[in-house]
């Protein structure tokens, strides 16, 4: 298999944090990440604490969206941050529960699906008052200004910035599209027609019909018994990547076990299979993110790297379509080129690892453990990484323990961790060094007592929000981290170690009645204690 002959002739020729607890989260303003200003710690639903103002100097922005004068109508779910090349603008994906928010009048808040031949909003709303943001931040002095909010009905995890600057990539998620934005005169237009990746069908149209999973063209995904048991499910845009010189854009498929790759002049996709259905060899099953690599810096690419979470393989792909496997387990996911291009690091959620390959003979060339010292059980879930410059410190996101790990690539081990808010999805280093920017998805958000249409409580606190779930009262920041020197690192280490507790054990046995009352907490429809 190729590429295509016009890429492959190319190559040739070439968290303000309260002190006080959350309360009812219906009536609450200002969503908290939780913890204190001095540092104390605050519990989470799972037993764990976390302490996210504890380094030196750091901060909390939430992604404040505006919609409603209370913060009900924030952003949930940040999931991928990315620096421009100037260092100066940061941008901040979702891909989370916003959903359902009304206006304090009690009118429901829509957003359109975008044309995405022309880059207009059309007349289609998405259902459920349901859409994603990608939030841009000026970083250039320091802490986060916020400078625009852009609304889209659906997202994933890709985002990338175009080389030269002046444009940015992200996933369409369900849709089976790349959002291109441009820079304009006063702020980020949308920079149409799109990449439209054609697995769904009436795929030009602004909302497709979400049948473009793997399984459309077979018996198993076409019959009215799959329909109903719902194996016509949609494709997933997942990672996207661009080439160093700035001409070719790819996408992980992750429901259709494929990659995509575009020319940004032409933007007409193609497809690179990985699985085929009803094969019996594992191979490329769910690809999540895509790397891409070249021999010189800013030229060609000359190999695309893909996770497959499925099989626990990092794919190596040639421009010439030559493909090998290296066979790492679990399930790789984000990954981060050495500044040379000799080294790919993959964070491996399911192993507690940091892989890392060598790029020239495209094998695997050691394992970073991330696994908390006399630890006897996974968890620390390293979800997504950073390297500095020099690559002599890597910067993990460790979901699990709510916090970012210091890896000492020299030495191939973690020498530290940084406390920070609940469940980091992201780390991205500023321009200088100096600072990290790490997402948090969600916030510490309290009981919801009074879940309108549960049941009728006395009165409503606030009528015109649907506190339906618990997860629509997490809210979503960037948490803005001075990196520390070696002592501070220690001293936060030590605090990390004291606050980190076990999370309850899994397997509870509940009653029926218990298993309602647990549900209904998760729902917010009762306290959780009392």
């Amino acid at each position: 298999m190729r590429w295509s002959r016009s890429i492959a002739a190319a190559m040739c020729g070439c968290f303000f944090l309260s002190t006080a607890g959350a309360g009812v989260a219906s009536v609450r303003t200002n969503a908290l990440v939780g913890g204190s200003k001095t540092g104390g710690p605050a519990l989470l639903p799972n037993g764990q604490f976390i302490t996210p103002l504890i380094a030196p100097g750091s901060f909390y922005t939430p992604l404040r969206t505006g919609l409603r004068g209370d913060d009900n109508g924030d952003a949930n779910g940040a999931v991928t941050t990315a620096l421009s090349p100037d260092g100066k603008t940061l941008l901040v994906l979702t891909s989370g529960f916003n959903c359902c928010v009304s206006t304090t009048a009690g009118a429901p808040i829509t957003a359109p699906y975008v044309d995405p031949i022309t880059g207009k909003p059309s007349s289609g709303v998405q259902p459920d008052s349901a859409f994603q943001w990608v939030f841009v931040y000026d970083v250039s002095t320091g802490a986060p200004r916020e400078l625009q909010q852009i609304r889209v009905p659906n997202t994933y995890d890709g985002l990338a910035w175009d080389p030269s600057g002046e444009r940015f990539y992200f996933s369409g998620g369900i849709d089976d599209r790349i959002y291109v934005y441009k820079r304009g005169a006063i702020a980020w237009i949308p920079d149409a027609p799109f990449v439209i990746l054609n697995h769904n069908s009436n795929d030009t149209a602004p909302q497709p019909t979400y049948d473009g999973g793997v399984l459309k063209f077979t018996k198993a995904g076409s019959s009215a018994v799959a329909r109903s048991l719902g194996l016509n499910f949609p494709a997933v845009t997942a990672g996207v990547a661009i080439g160093p010189d700035g001409k070719t854009l790819f996408a992980a498929n992750l429901e259709t076990d494929s990659v995509s790759f575009a020319e940004t002049k032409t933007r007409i996709a193609h497809e690179f299979r990985l699985f085929q259905p009803g094969s019996g060899k594992a191979f490329g099953e769910y690809p999540y993110w895509v790397e891409t690599h070249s021999r010189i810096r800013g030229g060609p690419f000359d190999k695309v790297y893909v996770t497959s979470l499925r099989d626990g393989q990092v794919i190596s792909i040639s421009s010439a379509g030559r493909i090998n496997t290296i066979d790492v387990g679990g399930e790789p996911g984000k990954t981060t080129l050495t500044r040379d291009g000799r080294l790919l690091y993959v964070v491996n959620p399911d192993l507690d690892e940091v892989e890392v390959v060598d790029t020239a003979s495209d094998t695997l060339r050691s394992r970073i453990s991330v696994a908390r010292p006399g630890y006897r059980y996974r968890g620390s879930i390293p979800n997504a990484l950073a390297l500095n410059s020099n690559g002599t410190y890597l910067y993990v996101t460790l979901a699990g323990e709510n916090a970012v790990g210091v890896i000492d690539t020299l030495q191939g081990r973690i020498i530290g961790r940084i406390p920070t808010g609940w469940y980091p999805s992201s780390v991205t280093l500023s321009a200088d060094g100096k600072r990290l920017f790490v997402a948090i998805p969600k916030s510490v958000s309290g009981p919801t007592p009074t879940e309108k249409g549960a049941y009728t409580p006395p009165a409503y606190p606030n009528p015109t929000h649907l506190d339906q779930y618990i997860y629509q009262q997490q809210k979503a920041g960037i948490l803005t981290i001075p990196i520390p020197d070696l002592t501070t690192l220690t001293y936060l280490r030590a605090r990390q170690e004291i606050t980190f507790t076990v999370p309850w054990p899994r397997g509870m046995i509940c009653t029926r009645g218990e298993r309602g009352r647990a549900t209904g907490q998760i729902r917010g429809a009762v306290p959780a204690f009392g």
